[in-house]
């Protein structure tokens, strides 16, 4: 999903959701999306100390396994 003029917003609710399905399915990859919106919405680079959020954020996703695809 592109960046618009509304920021990482959009893309923060599509993870979201996507992880509502997973959730809703008792599939442990929502937890990856949600990790995903995290990480969207740290690199929008306006929290405070967000260079060291981007850094755990990323820490964090090299500790995920990857999984096998499971919804589409």
């Amino acid at each position: 999903m592109p960046r618009t003029d509304e920021g990482a917003r959009p893309r923060i609710v599509a993870c979201f959701r996507r992880s509502d399905k997973y959730r809703a399915a008792e599939d442990v990859a929502c937890v990856g999306w949600i990790l995903t919106a995290i990480e969207e919405r740290v690199n929008e680079g306006d929290l405070p100390d967000w260079r060291k959020l981007r850094k755990v954020v990323k820490n964090t996703v090299k500790l995920r396994p990857d999984p096998a695809p499971t919804l589409h």
